[in-house]
């Protein structure tokens, strides 16, 4: 996992940035799972995003836009 947000020492979110992201990061599986972290992303080449259970792949411009 690259980044976690937290709000009031709480944690948000997550991402995870792969390089080759094909599959989803079975780190980013485990720490989201044991964390209880609300919403998890991962990054994804494509535009259109897709959810595997609780993590989104995104690709990173799409994620980045939705921030702001």
């Amino acid at each position: 996992m690259d980044f976690l947000v937290t709000v009031d020492n709480q944690p948000w979110f997550c991402v995870e940035v792969k390089e080759n992201n094909t599959n989803i990061s079975t780190q980013l599986h485990y720490f989201n799972e044991k964390q209880n972290i609300p919403f998890a992303y991962q990054d994804k080449k494509t535009r259109r995003g897709q959810s595997h259970k609780k993590i989104r792949l995104v690709s990173a411009d799409a994620f980045l836009s939705e921030l702001i």
